[in-house]
């Protein structure tokens, strides 16, 4: 290995410390020779400041880093790392325990291996004001020290030992990673940090206000985000709140430095914080190819589904109706039974959506945007709430295309799990038993069961509610026409009836019926 001279000595030295001048780093030198004494020479004395400087001067033009960005754990001291500035964000002033002002800023650096925060403190705070970091640059973390940051993840942090330095030799890189300054929410994972995503704001929830464990008084608010690969929810926090009072439903946004996490019902959410920005876009992207709507088929619905979009001609239009939640709070829920032509669903409106039952008639065609699809005691359960949307009679050719609305009478042995939108006639041949259940938040219901046949076949019956008083005296041979009904499969393994919102049960005169139970019985 070839030996540096002293000009490549120098000149290496100062490329790696671009906060020394050439005359600090000869005033080194020449006391490291008064305190070693005279048989040092000046190349000796360059190589042990160097080292004393963390600085290697074998002759190697590629930077190589001794340890990864994944190998730093909270508690580590004494850190010195090699990096590529990702993102850099502005310094922020704070109010110290001593009441004294003091700063912070905060850079991203990432290897091949992962992405870390550097925080820098006070005076060190300075070479970002000054513009002296931006991203694509290659730099020296040295003396650093690892705390856990507010998401429990290492942060790199800059006191007073530590050196910031950007690197101008040559990079080996792929070592280092190229920088993607927004990600794609298809290829989010739970526990991605400093996320940027570009796209369009699809829905915005209202403002909800808390109380923090210390007192002080918490925002949040949720926004729809589509970036044209898939819908995520972004979650805000406190000043971020303010920061989004002009946004709008369809802008465009930049989110910078949001954190990947699981919310309610384990789907990934994006959180942005106090570190976190939202820049609107005045123009669209070009490079953003976001439909109006991805269309999903009545169909095709299926559990776990979330953010989804569907169009559905309106057959059915249950009661707006109020109820409590396990924490004591009041709900108010809503139904209404869609049709498209693959088939039907019940969609359930929670809490402010609910209202919008009132804007609708049967016959209409409504665009679900936003709904989410759990498994219910019924079946698949379709939900739309406060991130979602129903428009009424939507502008678009695919509305064209839905079947109309209708109730068709169907015979008992036609019946499958999950239909809602007919009409069955038979005969009771079981009196209905009724009783009283107590639900998970302690109310106590009705519920009347029973059996009816039809020339088919036969199936349980179970009315819940007000429908189960209906019942409660009527006799075996009552003729009965019940609509609306939903399919289950029941505890026995058969099939059964279930009532629900939208459930209407009507009973056939005798004189009607007497010659069709007749000859029900004979056959």
């Amino acid at each position: 290995m070839k030996k540096l001279n002293r000009e490549e000595i120098i000149t290496r030295i100062l490329s790696l410390r671009s906060d020394l001048k050439k005359d600090d780093l000869q005033r080194m030198v020449k006391n490291k020779m008064e305190r070693v004494g005279e048989l040092l020479t000046e190349e000796g004395a360059l190589y042990m400041v160097a080292n004393e400087l963390g600085i290697s001067l074998s002759n190697r033009k590629d930077l190589k880093t001794k340890i990864s960005i994944k190998d730093i754990m909270p508690g580590a001291d004494d850190v010195t790392i090699y990096g590529k500035v990702m993102f850099v964000y502005p310094v922020k002033a704070f109010k110290k325990k001593n009441g004294a002002e003091g700063r912070v800023a905060r850079f991203v650096i990432a290897d091949k291996t992962g992405s870390i925060n550097v925080v820098l403190w006070d005076q060190k705070t300075s070479i970002i004001r000054q513009g002296k970091i931006v991203p694509n640059q290659y730099v020296r973390i040295s003396h650093g020290y690892a705390r856990a940051g507010l998401n429990e993840r290492p942060e790199l942090n800059i006191g007073r030992r530590g050196m910031v330095n950007v690197v101008s030799t040559s990079v080996d890189t792929a070592n280092f990673p190229e920088i993607t300054f927004f990600n794609k929410i298809r290829n989010l994972q739970e526990g991605d940090v400093s996320i940027n995503l570009m796209g369009m704001i699809r829905q915005l929830s209202s403002i909800s206000a808390f109380n923090k464990r210390d007192g002080r008084r918490g925002q949040v608010m949720r926004l729809l985000f589509d970036d044209g690969t898939g819908r995520i929810n972004i979650v805000l926090w406190d000043e971020k709140v303010d920061a989004v009072r002009d946004l709008h439903k369809n802008d465009y946004v930049k989110l910078i430095n949001g954190r990947v996490k699981k919310g309610l019902r384990d789907v990934l959410e994006i959180h942005m914080g106090k570190y976190s920005e939202i820049i609107i876009l005045k123009e669209t992207p070009k490079d953003l190819n976001i439909p109006r709507v991805f269309l999903t088929k009545i169909g095709d619905i299926k559990p776990v589904m979330t953010n989804v979009d569907f169009l559905g001609r309106v057959t059915q239009i249950g009661k707006i109706r109020q109820f409590a939640r396990p924490t004591g709070e009041a709900g108010t829920v809503g139904d209404l039974h869609l049709l498209d032509e693959t088939g039907s669903v019940r969609l359930s409106l929670w809490d402010n959506v609910a209202t919008l039952l009132e804007k609708v008639t049967i016959g209409d065609v409504v665009l679900v945007e936003g709904a989410y699809i759990r498994d219910g005691t019924y079946g698949i359960s379709v939900n739309l709430g406060k991130m979602g949307a129903l428009i009424v009679n939507p502008d678009m050719m695919e509305a064209e295309k839905l079947p109309l609305s209708s109730c068709e009478l169907a015979n008992i042995d036609q019946l499958t799990t999950g239909l809602g939108n007919f009409i069955v006639q038979g005969f009771i041949i079981q009196e209905p038993i009724v009783r009283t259940v107590t639900t998970r938040t302690g109310q106590e219901i009705a519920v009347a069961s029973f059996r009816i046949k039809d020339q088919t076949g036969e199936i349980r019956v179970s009315l819940w509610r007000d429908l189960a008083d209906k019942v409660e005296n009527i006799s075996i041979d009552t003729e009965v026409r019940i609509k609306n009904a939903y399919v289950r499969m029941g505890y026995d393994g058969t099939l059964e009836l279930s009532s629900n919102s939208m459930t209407e049960i009507e009973f056939v005169p005798k004189p009607e019926n007497e010659l069709f139970f007749t000859k029900l019985n004979k056959s």
